[in-house]
């Protein structure tokens, strides 16, 4: 059936730029059942309305009644898509995992499905490529995660396709598609380095080395092959020169071995050089060259000293000469050979020669020779022992000693020396003291005996060196004592020479020399040569310094594993622990390392020369470290510090003194404040001891400063000693609130300005009649 009808619509769309818009359209006339009623409602869209769609509601007034809808009101047109990758490079030969972000504009889009696909050749995507959403919002942005495996022979771009296809609101199909391009960069190589275990040889003894060959970079490195060869002088590589170590990923370790010796001429250090030869993932060969250092200690040696147990020997007759053979040195002595030399008025009966397999280091051993003594014109013979022996490393050592005995006839003194000491101590004046025995059977006379060294870059006797002792009757002995200096940084052996000179009961003169031998024992000193800082100057309250040491082997050995701990005073004190304690591995004489400690300097530490100790193993080292005065400012404010919020144009004054007696270079005061604006950085230049200088601030007070005390921070910059330094100081100002507007004087001050208008435009009026 038909009706007449009277309709009216209203429709309101709510939240659209945070307010609802509303439009009506009425009609009226017939309606037949079943047919459709179009309404159109004219709304203005503000600018910033962004969102894809709004809620609305319909309400339809007619005869006899009401209803409503409630529904989405979205906007037409077509979604425009960008696409955009969070990388602009790819690596070849992976697998390079790739987000891709997709974002839509203009309009909403519906049942939106990407594809992502290789746009160029050597180019495939692995796993997952198409994604899918039912709805996608106006700047909604969504992220795809795709992974590219990007071939090794592609070349230096690639580029991937992205295909959207989706409907707009109103259901409509669209596809679009774009193409991402990327730069192909070739994956990280393979980068070596090589510990080598032990560190530390010993020269003249073959060592066997391991050899740790690391690849600390990101790529893989294939058929690796090592070669090494030595880089100073006096080192061999017995064997293990080249290696081949095979394929070498990247973080893997390959271990190898080599046999080396060092010469024993070769001191402190030695070094090698390694020859890394590889390909890389691409095939492209590679090289690498790698130093090792190795630190070379020497090597303990045998040394052999030959004392002979008889004080005498018979003139004329077969005697038994027994010989002390001792090894005074750190090895063992091995195929000792030992030859006695006839003449100077001893002679050999029988073998002359002597043979010993070991003389272990500390140990000795005794031989006997069948000697006869005829001295032609004189009382003593010299007996002379050529020797020859090696070391545990093969070492040849051949070495040649002369020692005097008396020859004795009946009736005769006999003078025999004895060491009461054989340790010497090298840079010292060292007491020597010789026991003078008469084991003859007549006294002897106007006894002297005279003592000199046979190097006297090594040693040499201080003061007199003749003793005149007198009569020494038989049995009866005496004790002669000489001062010998040692030279510096000596360690060893040294030999002295005692001549001694006597008269027999007939009158016949005597003279005997012989050798004495010495140990010199030194021992390590350590002495601190120069002191620098990092910063170069030190103020109070400085933290993290850096107190670099360059410490001096001042003694007479070589200094081995000391352990320095910084010990500081009350006011410079290490930072941490770590950083209190430096390890001396190894250090020649004369020789010089530089050490490196982290102190902390106390707020309120005296200014001038601090006297600060180090612990070496348990000796002390002095040293000096100068803090020198940091410059100190005060500031006092001279203007007064009220403002009011909102006002302009306020001038702050503060007096800077520097306090201090320093000098205080490039000096800038600023006035930090997030409520305070305009001039709030001042230069003042050079600030002498105790001079003062103002500062002036033009300032705004921002409106919405909460009225109450306002915290402000004074920032004093300065330059000293090539040291950019600040002090803060904080300072109160008080804000009011802005007095309120007076009614009555605004109506009085605009009845004026009428009042004068008026009788200034009455005034023009009349000169205009007048005209």
């Amino acid at each position: 059936p038909t009706a007449q009808l009277n309709v009216s619509a209203r429709l309101t769309i709510y939240g659209v730029c945070g307010r609802d818009l509303s439009a009506n359209d009425n009609y009226t006339g017939l309606l037949q059942q079943g047919s459709v009623l179009d309404l159109r409602f004219r709304v203005e869209i503000p600018e910033g309305a962004s969102a894809s769609y709004y809620p609305a509601t319909l309400v339809l007034e007619y005869d006899g009644g009401s209803e409503a809808f409630d529904f989405d009101v979205g906007f037409s047109g077509e979604p425009i898509f960008t696409a955009s990758s969070d990388k602009s490079t790819l690596r070849r030969g992976e697998v390079n995992e790739v987000v891709i972000k997709l974002s839509v504009g203009e309009a909403p889009a519906r049942d939106v499905e990407v594809r992502v696909t290789p746009a160029s050749p050597f180019v495939t995507i692995v796993g997952k490529n198409t994604f899918r959403k039912r709805l996608m919002m106006v700047s909604e942005s969504l992220d795809l995660r795709v992974k590219v495996l990007v071939d090794s022979s592609a070349g230096d771009t690639a580029s991937v396709s992205v295909t959207i296809s989706c409907e707009d609101y109103t259901r409509t199909p669209h596809t679009t598609s774009t193409t991402l391009g990327f730069r192909v960069i070739r994956a990280g190589g393979p980068r070596f380095t090589c510990d080598v275990m032990p560190s530390r040889v010993i020269s003249g003894q073959r060592v066997s080395l391991s050899f740790y060959l690391h690849n600390s970079g990101s790529g893989p490195a294939r058929d690796v092959r090592v070669s090494l060869t030595p880089a100073s002088p006096g080192v061999a590589v017995l064997s293990g020169s080249s290696v081949t170590l095979g394929d070498i990923g990247a973080g893997e370790t390959r271990a190898f071995t080599a046999l080396v010796r060092v010469d024993r001429s070769v001191v402190s250090t030695a070094s090698l050089q390694l020859l890394v030869e590889y390909y890389d993932a691409y095939g492209d060969a590679g090289v690498e060259r790698i130093t090792i250092g190795l630190e070379v200690t020497r090597a303990p040696s045998p040394l052999l000293i030959l004392r002979l147990l008889n004080s005498s020997l018979p003139v004329d007759e077969v005697a038994l000469l027994a010989v002390e053979v001792a090894n005074v040195g750190d090895s063992d002595a091995l195929d000792l050979t030992i030859d006695l030399e006839s003449g100077r008025g001893i002679y050999v009966v029988e073998s002359s020669r002597a043979r010993l397999n070991k003389v272990r280091a500390g140990g000795s051993a005794v031989l006997t020779f069948k000697v006869l003594a005829s001295p032609v014109g004189r009382d003593v013979a010299v007996v002379t022992f050529r020797i020859k022996y090696y070391d545990e490393a093969g070492y040849e050592y051949v070495d040649s000693t002369s020692i005097s005995i008396r020859a004795l006839r009946p009736g005769e003194p006999c003078i025999v020396i004895r060491q009461l000491n054989r340790t010497l101590k090298p840079n010292e004046v060292n007491r020597v003291a010789l026991e003078i025995r008469n084991e003859g059977e007549g006294a002897a006379s106007n006894l002297t005996v005279t003592v000199t060294s046979q190097s006297l870059e090594i040693g040499a006797v201080i003061g007199p060196s003749t003793k005149t002792l007198g009569v020494l009757e038989p049995n009866e002995s005496t004790v002669a004592v000489f001062e010998v200096f040692v030279q510096p940084r000596i360690y060893g052996a040294l030999q002295l020479m005692a001549a001694l000179s006597y008269r027999d009961e007939g009158g016949r003169e005597h003279r005997q020399l012989m050798t004495l031998g010495y140990e010199v024992r030194g021992d390590w000193e350590l002495s601190v040569a120069s002191v620098a800082t990092v910063p170069p100057a030190v103020f109070p309250g400085d933290e993290m310094v850096r107190v670099i040491l360059t410490v001096v082997n001042s003694g007479d050995y070589m200094a081995r594993n000391v352990e320095l701990i910084f010990i500081g005073d009350e006011w410079i004190k290490p930072t941490t622990a770590a950083g209190a304690r430096a390890l001396l591995p190894y250090l020649p004489v004369g020789q010089a390392a530089t050490l490196t400690f982290i102190v902390d300097v106390e707020e309120d530490a005296p200014i001038g020369n601090h006297d600060l100790l180090l612990n070496a193993s348990g000796r002390q080292l002095h040293f000096t470290l100068t803090v020198l005065e940091k410059a100190r400012f005060s500031v006092r404010n001279v203007t007064s510090l009220k403002v009011e919020s909102g006002g302009k144009g306020y001038r702050l004054v503060f007096e800077v003194e520097n306090t201090s007696h320093a000098y205080a270079e490039d000096v800038r005061v600023e006035l930090y404040s997030p409520f305070l604006t305009g001039s709030t950085s001042t230069y003042l230049g050079t600030l002498a001891p105790r001079e003062k200088k103002l500062v002036v601030f033009e300032v705004d007070v921002d409106p919405a400063t909460p009225p109450g005390p306002l915290k402000a921070e004074l920032k004093v910059r300065w330059s000293q000693e090539g040291r950019s330094l600040s002090q803060y100081t904080s300072i109160t100002l008080t804000v009011r609130a802005p007095k309120p507007i007076n009614t009555l004087l605004v109506a009085t001050v605009l009845a004026a300005a009428v009042v004068a208008l008026l009788y200034l435009k009455r005034g023009a009026l009349r000169r205009l009649l007048r005209r």
